[in-house]
């Protein structure tokens, strides 16, 4: 019985919504003279939503707005105070670090039920009897009225097929449903009788004798809500009205003040039975519509109706409730140059915006060694995609966040130097950014952040000697070659940095020619024991500052330095100007071994350098290792995948170098066949306005091993493809650049750059999106989208 009341109370203010719009409505289409046809269409929306408890649905009804209007559950539920339930005791929480004495008692001393008061157990219970006794009476009274007219009229004649006369008192009008019947009082003459009668069988060929009572027994099971009594008022008006116009637009104009005579001549007063005599319902309103009717033009007829439709159907649409949103926070997959991390909503659909403060104060923190950008890619795997997203830059200053650029983003943000940093040491910087979803009305959205450690460099800082940074240290530097490492120990304060971490050096702002990085061994008098080349950067010379940076991984391993103790290492950069001349700059650092981790491959295997798992990403989920080992002679690299014991190795192509150490596997049914397939993304390449990563697909094979099945690189098959996308969207001359990363394991993002207003490489101004299309042999490019930077 309660969730019956339930169930109508929530139909009975829809109901009651409807009609308050209809009400509104209403009034514009009788100043606008409109048709009262029109208004009974919006009356059976009213009617509609009355009986019927479902709707088709749709995410831009009046339903969907209303919703989203009101506070949602979880919402209210957050301002309410906890109510203990009958029957139960509230005990107070005991902190688990004081626990109770041995021979502590605990009485507990539950209320019996029969003290509860009799109302408290079901306080719906009276409610519900009230609504349906309510109910009950006012049905009872339609079948007694109906059943006392119809004994009244059991004298009344014949005169004409449906048509009868009755000798008692009255007006005209229609009684009964199977079949229906007119009643005229006896002795009425013409005109008025074939007045009348025209609008009776009006009434008949439309089913008003139909509507009429439907709409009062379902206003009768709202009787509560006042708002329907009075739709019911103006529905039974505007069906009179309705009928004057019909049979007035078939009448010669003459005759029109014929018919306002015979509704003045048989005008009876307004009562509540609901075989509506011909006289009643606002006779002197209707009197005077039928001596000013004109008939309405067919196309405004045509064009209101179709309004009154569409804004019917408007009204009749239940909400989809957001059916498309995502309906919990989901997961955000942060990709920082080879690290990732998930984040997890720090606001869901919350009404005011969160303190910036609080979210960064418990957000995951990063580092980056880049100065002049941090770049950050973001993918929400298995969710669609937001219809916006936007982020706010913030600097840490004096223990106060301090607000910065606000942008837009989807799956990127990019922060630069700000005019505000200290331009020395290292700063914090928080990013606060969020993600909404839009359905029709309804929306839902979640906030995220994270915070960088940095360098701290100003936008129009310029550099004057390289700056060294590895995980967030920035290594002290002197000028000179491998002659000042020993002048550079004795000072002290030495950095430690991982085995296995990534050096990064931002060159100078001065255009140079090009940079050699070496890194050396050092003995115990810090001389040099053995030196390796680790590569460089070219500068630009046609600029006038420089913002290249090169990084390049230690790979002891490789290099067969590490014996499992500590080293001391070296590293010089040689600067070669357009002139032809060098300036060195060098520093020294302690490398310290990392940790065994489980996956190493059998004994006797040549292994290079482990890519996965890697510390700075956390602990690993996936089961899997990846190793990488180049081969100097056929200049080609392998990569190798543990998983389950067993050890698989595949080709990768061009001999790796730089800073390629890392790779991120990830399990994922890319064909639907049902089976998880594996998938790597590992670095490619990079350089100065270039960023390349690949993807291997790699499926299960004898033994337990895996074999790779696909890869998808930026080739320039796949360069030409973009450059045909672009034409076709109508961006040309935009072309493809050298920035290729994947978001998730469905999604690459390509950087695309504007040649014609700035360098061919390097001035990005979007980036093309597109979906990764596996069918178990091959990797394709479909549902291309371009996103311009913000």
């Amino acid at each position: 019985m309660t969730e019956l009341l339930a169930a109508v109370g929530g139909m009975s203010l829809t109901a009651g919504l409807t009609a308050l719009v209809v009400l509104v409505l209403r009034w514009a289409l009788v100043r606008l003279r409109a048709p009262a046809f029109v208004r009974l269409l919006l009356w059976a929306v009213v009617l509609f939503r009355m009986v019927c408890p479902v709707s088709f649905t749709s995410p831009w009804g009046a339903a969907a707005l209303v919703e989203e209007a009101l506070p949602t559950a979880a919402q209210v539920q957050a301002t309410q105070e906890p109510v203990q339930q009958p029957g139960t005791v509230g005990v107070p929480a005991i902190s688990p670090a004081e626990p109770l004495p041995e021979d502590a008692v605990v009485e507990l001393t539950p209320m019996e039920p029969s003290e509860v008061p009799e109302s408290q157990l079901s306080p719906m219970l009276p409610l519900s009897v009230l609504w349906l006794a309510g109910v009950a009476v006012l049905w009872g009274w339609w079948l007694y009225a109906h059943r006392k007219l119809k004994k009244r009229m059991e004298t009344a004649v014949r005169v004409a097929p449906g048509v009868l006369e009755s000798d008692q008192s009255g007006p005209p009008f229609v009684l009964g449903f199977f079949p229906p019947n007119i009643y005229l009082p006896q002795g009425l003459e013409e005109p008025h009788r074939s007045y009348v009668l025209s609008h009776e069988r009006f009434h008949l060929c439309r089913g008003d004798f139909l509507w009429k009572p439907l709409f009062f027994l379902a206003a009768a099971v709202h009787w509560f809500n006042p708002v329907l009594w009075l739709a019911w008022r103006l529905f039974c008006r505007d069906l009179e009205a309705s009928c004057d116009e019909g049979v007035l637009s078939n009448l010669p104009e003459g005759e029109r003040t014929g018919y306002a005579r015979a509704l003045l001549a048989l005008a009876a007063p307004e009562t509540s039975r609901l075989p509506a005599a011909f006289g009643e319902h606002d006779v002197s309103r209707r009197v005077k519509g039928a001596l000013s009717y004109r008939k309405p033009a067919i196309l405004a007829a045509i064009i209101l109706v179709i309004a009154a439709v569409g804004v019917g159907l408007w009204l009749a649409a239940d909400s989809t409730g957001g059916a498309g949103l995502p309906q919990s926070p989901p997961t955000v997959t942060l990709s920082l140059d080879h690290r990732q991390a998930e984040l997890t909503a720090a606001d869901w659909d919350g009404e005011t915006p969160p303190d910036p403060a609080e979210l960064l104060a418990d957000a995951p923190l990063f580092t980056d060694d880049y100065i002049w950008s941090h770049n950050a890619g973001l993918s929400l795997s298995g969710q669609s995609r937001p219809t916006e997203g936007t982020y706010t830059d913030y600097l840490l200053q004096d223990g106060q966040w301090m607000e910065g650029h606000n942008g837009s983003m989807t799956y990127t943000i990019a922060l630069q130097p700000r005019a505000d940093s200290a331009g020395k040491g290292t700063e914090e910087r928080g990013v606060v950014f969020t993600y909404t979803w839009k359905e029709g009305f309804a929306t839902r959205s979640a906030t995220y952040a994270y915070r960088l450690l940095v360098p701290s460099v100003r936008e129009d800082q310029v550099l004057e000697e390289p700056l060294m940074v590895s995980v967030g240290t920035i290594l002290p530097v002197c000028e000179g070659g491998p002659s000042e490492f020993g002048s550079i120990v004795v000072q002290g304060n030495l950095c430690t940095l991982p085995m296995d971490a990534i050096l990064t050096v931002n060159d100078l702002s001065e255009p140079f020619q090009s940079t050699e990085l070496t890194l050396y061994l050092l003995d115990e008098r810090y001389g040099v024991a053995d030196q390796a080349p680790v590569g460089g950067s070219s500068g630009g010379k046609e600029r006038e500052q420089v913002y290249s940076a090169f990084g390049f991984p230690l790979n002891l391993e490789e290099k067969g330095w590490w014996k499992g103790e500590d080293l001391l290492l070296g590293v010089t950069v040689a600067y070669t100007w357009p002139d032809g001349t060098q300036t060195q700059w060098s520093t020294v650092f302690w490398a310290v071994p990392e940790e065994e981790l489980p996956g190493q491959p059998a004994a006797g295997e040549e292994i290079t350098v482990r890519l996965w798992p890697d510390p700075a990403q956390g602990e690993d989920t996936t089961g899997v290792s990846i190793y990488v080992r180049n081969d100097p002679e056929l200049e080609t690299s392998q990569m190798g995948v543990w998983v389950n014991g067993v050890t698989s190795w595949f080709d990768t192509g061009a001999l790796l170098s730089g800073q390629h150490a890392w790779a991120t596997p990830g399990w994922a049914d890319l064909d639907g066949d049902g089976t998880d397939e594996l998938a790597i993304i590992r670095y490619e390449g990079h350089g100065t306005g270039a960023s390349l990563e690949a993807l291997h697909v790699l499926e299960p094979g004898e033994g337990g091993g895996y074999a790779l099945a696909a890869t998808f690189t930026l080739g320039e098959e796949e360069a030409a493809w973009v450059e045909a996308t672009l034409k076709e969207l109508g961006l040309d001359p935009l072309s493809c650049g050298y920035i290729c990363y994947f978001p998730d394991l469905f999604t690459v993002d390509i950087g695309i750059c504007d040649p014609v207003n700035g360098p061919p490489l390097g001035n990005y101004v979007g980036t093309l999106t597109c979906t990764l299309a596996y069918d178990g042999q091959s990797l394709t490019l479909t549902d291309p989208v371009y996103v311009p930077t913000a």
